[in-house]
């Protein structure tokens, strides 16, 4: 029985049959789109899509059996697909049930082998729930924050470290520099005395001289028979001067003497306690002095970077409690 407006040469199974079906204008019945191809491949990929692909006979046997379910292994071959250059030491995949659940490594605390709190990694249309990669590259950003902060922390301990050497050194200078003023005024004032020393020393020559010169007289005149008596009384005030000046001279110089020695004395022990108690201060703050001269030299232009750091860290510090209540966020809509 022909059909009337039907070719009865037409034969549906062959490859001209096929090419006349398909060389048609009508419209397909299902709409031709990228998306939805990619749905309805990750849908048949999921271990559930087996149910409505399989035989009848085959869901009868399997129904007899543990029912189908997500593995660890299929989990992964998906990831690895989708996420090509995914590290697999840095994630963590358990199974729970039919579901495989996933935990990243917590990059606030490296050092230590801590994970994040598991969450289900497939919806239930077998799509990776969660994008991975965002989520380890967000804790990635927190972990280099925190060693940000870490290092900016460091720099300024050893920034309130050096300032407190510095007005360690400072404190400690200005004692020195103290008794380094006590040795010059010391020896300022032996400058002092040894001008007054030379000067009564010129006046003892000149007394002795004077004295040497009476002598000469004396004997010239014994030798003349001519009345010496006036030149005696002359001979005997000369000496008196100038045992009187040789007297002085002598307390003199050794008062002097006395008055520098102890002063000197003085200052010298002052200075060596100076001395030693900065060496105890930089043993208390464990540094040498090679440490000390570099950060002396450092120490001058920091005070301003050190404010521009506090104020860093403070910025850092919000940051990271924002990014810790972004990250509980997360947490909370992954649980959802």
């Amino acid at each position: 029985m022909e059909v009337e407006g039907t070719d009865p040469d037409f034969d549906p199974t062959t490859e001209e049959g096929q090419a006349d079906i398909n060389d048609g204008d009508e419209e397909p019945l299902l709409p031709i789109d990228d998306s939805l191809r990619d749905r309805i491949t990750k849908a048949l990929r999921h271990p559930k899509a087996r149910e409505y692909t399989f035989p009848r006979e085959h869901i009868e046997l399997q129904n007899m059996g543990e029912p189908a379910g997500e593995t660890v292994e299929w989990a992964m071959r998906e990831l690895n697909e989708l996420y090509p250059h995914l590290d697999d030491n840095e994630i963590r995949l358990t199974e729970e049930g039919n579901k495989v659940l996933i935990s990243v490594k917590d990059m606030r605390s490296p050092d230590k082998d801590r994970w994040t709190k598991p969450q289900a990694l497939f919806d239930e249309n077998g799509a990776v729930k969660n994008n991975v990669e965002r989520l380890r590259g967000f804790q990635a950003a927190t972990r280099s924050m925190l060693d940000r902060l870490e290092a900016l922390t460091e720099r300024v301990t050893t920034e309130k470290r050096a300032e407190e050497l510095q007005k360690a050194l400072e404190e400690k200078e200005a004692a020195y520099e103290k008794q380094s003023q006590l040795l010059a005024n010391a020896e300022k004032k032996f400058s002092q005395q040894d001008v007054r020393m030379e000067e009564m020393a010129k006046h003892l020559d000149q007394a002795l001289r004077d004295r040497d010169k009476a002598e000469r007289e004396l004997e010239e005149a014994k030798k003349s028979h001519a009345p010496t008596a006036a030149l005696e009384k002359a001979l005997k005030e000369k000496e008196t001067s100038y045992k009187k000046q040789l007297q002085q001279l002598r307390r003199s110089k050794d008062e002097n003497i006395r008055i520098i020695t102890r002063e000197t004395e003085k200052a010298l022990d002052e200075r060596d306690r100076a001395r030693q108690a900065f060496r105890l201060a930089l043993q208390d703050l464990n540094m040498s002095q090679e440490e000390v001269r570099n950060l002396q030299s450092t120490i001058e232009g920091s005070l301003e970077e050190r404010r521009q750091l506090v104020a860093e860290i403070n910025t850092k510090e919000e940051q990271i409690r924002q990014r810790e209540q972004a990250i509980e966020d997360l947490e909370g809509e992954i649980e959802r």
